[in-house]
């Protein structure tokens, strides 16, 4: 995922309505005075950028055409250009507010010429800020070959389908993805909708058919009869079916009616084999729009609202909105918020998705054609990274912390939800999962020594923000906990003799739901074979743990010398890490952090104990290698624990995650400053004193 994508989402999580702009639109030659007097400047620029249009040579040109002032100026009841410049203002993905200065800049992008409207200063570049909120471009009724160069088309109350399937003919439905070891062959419960009979059928091998991803909502449950679909059916899944029809595909998988909902064996089997069915597809309908099922998708059965794409005439030009990128709508979508749909985008190779404004489709998480855009003009900006190729853990790791930024309507579905990726990882020997935590695919080898680390690697997340305990799930998984979470990028993470994460000694055992103990040498290979026993939520531990001490700094120091997941700058929790020196590392506490004094003061009070994973070392770029020091500095990461009430005592006592550290063990002193000064500079000695903490050896019983 890039960072513009990245920031995009984090804004559209705290502003997730776009605001709108109130009565009716104005007829297209209704202007302001001040609008009648840019006529001159505009018809100029699109003169000047007609010429430009073949000449690639121009591209990322641009100048100012006028300045536009602050949206508080604007007139959008009575001017169609006001109405057009307001549109885009509050489609900005970005903090921008009715004070915010714009300005009207004229532009040769990749694949497009237009009028964008542009904030002062802007966060963006002009295309991110285009895609993000479309910009002004000349209309024309009926898309065609210019569209998506350099005019726009203007989108019908239905959707155009005899344009769409030529999409699909263009190499639409070809997109369909492999994985490694896996395919509906052995998926004797496979069933799809007959579009045509409405029966839910054993399908033929290699039959085309589609999937449809969508937002199940407080939509009334609907119960086949026998094999045949209710009469009654939510709108989303009639409208799928009327699509699949309309672009020639005779089949339609939708997981209300194509899963059992009754016989939870074969509900189970079917979860872990959404890989193969989504991404077997020959296409997949996304539902990008409304809050449930019966919202539908625009455009087919229900019509959509034409005066969401404004129109103003300046001299002989028809300008309109050209909305914005698909991506960007999806971001703002209900859909993007829920759990269960992250992996169905993953999977999916083909995907045509319907949102409020207009169906677009893409294909290998590229635009690759848009109901207003014959022809996408941008290239690939702000797109959700949904590559998975199953050969770089990191990238699948990354999946962990966009997937639990979303919602679930039931807790318990936490894992399920990701269990088809997870499915995937382990049947590529990627990586492998238990109760949710991502464990290291040397867990796989059988020369593998007994204690791995993967079980230690396993325990390297940390939540981004405020986090709740989830019920049901154990407190060292990120699964017992609701919030976003992410993991130490570390490289190598395939290997047990990982380069930059030395796991310290633990020996473990699983407790199962018997009370029975497993080694973990011994559990590993469950794991591997799918073969897990009933369980509970313990591990039983020999580790080594060390004693922690937090305090509360209004104003910590700008430098901790600790490698943090994010460098704090505000007031928290921290570990002074040496008596003598203003050495802090941050806490990063499961659960509120600002709940009061109480708490807080409650956290200072006395010592935690700390679980020692292991050390993280350092590594830094020559030229273009990676060179790892052989360093005894490293930080040592821990994870915080709390005894739980109520969870025995002795032996029996059980204790929880609470919070993960990185504790720097190292200063710079005087005498560190000496040994630099006196090094040539391409050396890279490692300067800074060992700080040493007492560690002790530890039973554990972790819930």
């Amino acid at each position: 995922m890039d960072g513009t994508y990245r920031r995009w989402d984090r804004y559209c999580e705290a502003h997730p309505q776009t605001p709108t702009i109130s009565g009716t639109p104005p007829g297209a030659q209704d202007l302001c005075r001040r609008c009648r007097g840019l006529r001159r400047g505009i018809s100029d620029s699109l003169a000047r950028l007609k010429k430009i249009e073949n000449d690639y040579k121009s591209k990322g040109s641009n100048w100012e055409v006028a300045v536009l002032g602050t949206p508080a100026t604007w007139d959008p009841s009575h001017c169609a250009l006001c109405y057009l410049f307001m549109t885009i203002h509050n489609n900005k993905l970005a903090e921008h507010d009715a004070n915010t200065p714009y300005t009207l800049r004229a532009f040769r992008a990749y694949r497009a010429t237009g009028l964008a409207v542009l904030p002062t200063p802007s966060l963006d570049t002009l295309e991110e800020d285009c895609a993000s909120s479309g910009f002004i471009s000349r209309a024309v009724t009926k898309a065609d070959s210019s569209v998506g160069h350099h005019s726009v088309g203007l989108v019908g109350k239905y959707v155009d389908f005899p344009f769409v399937q030529s999409w699909i003919e263009r190499g639409g439905m070809t997109d369909i993805r492999e994985w490694d070891g896996l395919s509906l062959k052995d998926n004797r419960h496979f069933k799809l909708i007959d579009c045509s009979t409405r029966r839910i059928v054993k399908p033929p091998e290699g039959c085309p058919y589609a999937t449809l991803s969508y937002v199940w909502g407080r939509s009334g449950e609907s119960v086949p009869d026998g094999d045949r679909l209710p009469k009654q059916l939510p709108r989303v899944i009639e409208d799928a079916l009327t699509v699949a029809k309309k672009v020639g595909i005779p089949y339609l998988w939708v997981d209300r009616y194509c899963i059992s909902q009754t016989n939870l064996v074969e509900k189970a089997a079917q979860i872990k084999k959404m890989g193969p069915i989504y991404s077997s597809a020959s296409l997949t309908i996304f539902a990008a729009a409304g809050n449930g099922a019966d919202h539908g998708l625009p455009g087919v059965s229900r019509k959509r609202d034409p005066s969401r794409q404004p129109c103003a005439k300046v001299g002989k030009h028809l300008l309109t909105w050209t909305m914005p990128d698909g991506p960007a709508l999806v971001l703002k979508s209900t859909w993007n918020t829920r759990a269960w749909t992250y992996q169905e985008m993953v999977f999916s190779g083909s995907r045509l998705i319907f949102t409020d404004l207009q169906v677009y489709m893409e294909q290998r998480g590229n635009v690759f054609r848009a109901e207003a855009w014959g022809e996408y003009p941008f290239s690939n900006i702000g797109r959700i990274d949904t590559h998975t190729s199953l050969t770089s853990p990191f990238r699948e790791i990354y999946k962990l912390n966009e997937y639990s930024r979303r919602q679930l309507s039931f807790s318990s579905d936490v894992i399920q939800a990701m269990q088809g990726l997870f499915n995937v990882m382990a049947r590529a020997k990627v990586l492998y999962q238990y109760m949710g935590v991502l464990l290291p695919a040397v867990i796989a080898q059988e020369d593998a020594p007994s204690d791995d680390g993967a079980l230690q690697y396993s325990f390297l997340w940390f939540h981004i923000a405020t986090s709740t305990r989830r019920p049901g799930f154990p407190s060292w998984s990120w699964a017992g906990w609701s919030g976003e979470v992410a993991y130490l990028e570390l490289r190598g993470v395939q290997h047990w003799y990982h380069p930059t994460f030395q796991a310290e000694n633990m020996d473990a055992s699983v407790e199962l739901a018997n009370g029975t103990l497993v080694p973990w040498e011994e559990f590993r290979r469950l794991i591997v074979a799918d073969r897990l026993p009933p369980l509970s939520n313990f591990l039983q531990l020999d580790a080594s743990t060390v004693s922690l001490h937090f305090e509360w700094l209004d104003h910590p120091p700008r430098h901790s010398w600790a490698y943090a997941p994010v460098v704090a700058s505000r007031a928290g929790l921290f570990v002074k890490c040496h008596p003598s020196y203003a050495i802090y590392s941050p806490v990063r506490l499961c659960g509120p952090v600002d709940d009061g004094p109480r708490r807080i003061k409650e956290l200072c009070a006395s010592a935690h104990d700390a679980l020692v994973l292991g050390q993280l070392a350092y590594y830094r770029w020559v030229r273009e290698e990676t060179n790892i020091y052989d360093n005894p500095f490293a930080d040592l990461c821990v994870v915080v624990l709390a005894k739980r009430t109520g969870g025995g005592t002795g032996d029996d006592a059980v204790v929880e995650r609470i919070g993960f550290v990185n504790l720097a063990q190292r200063v710079w002193d005087d005498e560190c400053e000496r040994i630099r000064a006196e090094t040539p500079d391409k050396e890279y000695p490692c300067f800074l004193r060992r700080l040493d903490l007492t560690r002790a050896r530890t039973r554990i019983r972790l819930g």
